[in-house]
């Protein structure tokens, strides 16, 4: 048996666009003043939403504030929208603004309101991107996005709102609404991600052993080489040969000595190139109490990859990565 790359790759990484949480970002739906999937409050100020069917950055509507009431303690006008998030992950929001006498306002939002942006008292007549990021604490599975109107303000138009995962806003990409019954399929690059393993090729070598990596036959006759004639990119693979015959507790390790930091409960995708002949019962995973094994096959003399996608156990920051053959 020859292996040839280790992988450890985070799946969140893999789709490229990020996802808007958000429902009717763009206002398409209304009854009315009233946008689907938002909500207004105008509390205790003498604030107004309308939607605005004749200024709109993408598609065929807006929505526009006027607050007539001056500055005082708790008299706002609050728009907002509640979406689900998950625990110590960082999110960004972002929306679209023209205003003109805008007064005190700001986009945020969170627990005890503590995430705030202030919107630009004066665009020019022209639509102005606003963003921030925040991260989750690590009970947080709810985030309220909200506009607060503080001052008197002649005019704020807005649009394209966005949040999504990830510490930093993407582009905003418009989305027609769907008739009923008519389905979007969108298509994206496969990113491969982040590989988190250190010399995950073996082509720094120490001595007789790739390094950072460790081999221990234990209680077998196997032997492990770093091959230079047999090698499917780089120069070198390393190979692994065993006599021994199957049984309780009897294997040799070949593994990473330092683990992989990973995050708890988090999906990873653990990927690698082997190429056998007979490769006896092996595998490649490990983690917290090697609960992760992604069976090695006969490939017939061919190069041939192999993944897994796990999810990392409560508490566990280190992934303990290995090649084991039984």
């Amino acid at each position: 048996m020859v292996l040839r790359s280790a992988l450890l790759v985070l799946v969140a990484a893999v789709a490229a666009p990020a996802l808007n949480l958000l429902d009717n970002p763009t206002f398409e739906r209304h009854q009315g003043d009233a946008p689907s999937g938002w909500h207004w409050n105008p509390a205790k100020a003498e604030a107004t939403l309308t939607v605005d069917t004749e200024v709109s950055r993408s598609g065929k509507a807006s929505v526009r504030i006027v607050n007539p009431s001056a500055k005082k303690p708790h008299v706002y006008g609050s728009l907002s929208q509640s979406v689900t998030v998950a625990p110590n992950r960082k999110y960004a929001f972002s929306c679209y603004v023209k205003t003109d006498g805008a007064g005190a306002a700001w986009i945020g939002g969170g627990k005890k309101w503590v995430y705030r942006t202030p919107l630009p008292r004066n665009t020019n007549g022209k639509w102005q991107r606003v963003s921030s990021s925040f991260t989750t604490a690590g009970d947080e599975t709810s985030f309220t996005l909200r506009i607060i109107t503080e001052s008197k303000t002649d005019g704020i138009w807005l649009d394209d709102f966005q949040l999504e995962s990830g510490g930093v806003a993407t582009p905003f990409v418009y989305h027609p609404p769907l008739d009923p019954g008519q389905v979007r399929l969108e298509l994206s690059p496969f990113d491969p991600g982040q590989n988190l393993v250190p010399n995950p090729s073996f082509e720094t070598v120490d001595g007789v052993r790739p390094k950072g990596w460790m081999w221990d036959r234990r209680n077998t006759d196997a032997t492990m080489t770093i091959s230079e004639d047999v090698v499917r990119s780089g120069k070198v693979a390393v190979k692994f040969v065993n006599g021994t015959a199957f049984g309780p507790h009897i294997y040799g390790w070949f593994g990473f000595t330092a683990g992989v930091p990973v995050k708890a409960s988090t999906a990873y995708t653990l990927t690698a190139f082997v190429k056998s002949e007979t490769p006896g019962r092996a595998w490649i995973g490990g983690g917290k109490g090697w609960k992760v094994r992604c069976g090695i096959p006969k490939t017939d003399g061919e190069w041939r990859r192999i993944s897994k996608t796990f999810i990392t156990q409560e508490e566990e920051t280190s992934f303990a990565l290995m090649v084991i053959s039984e």
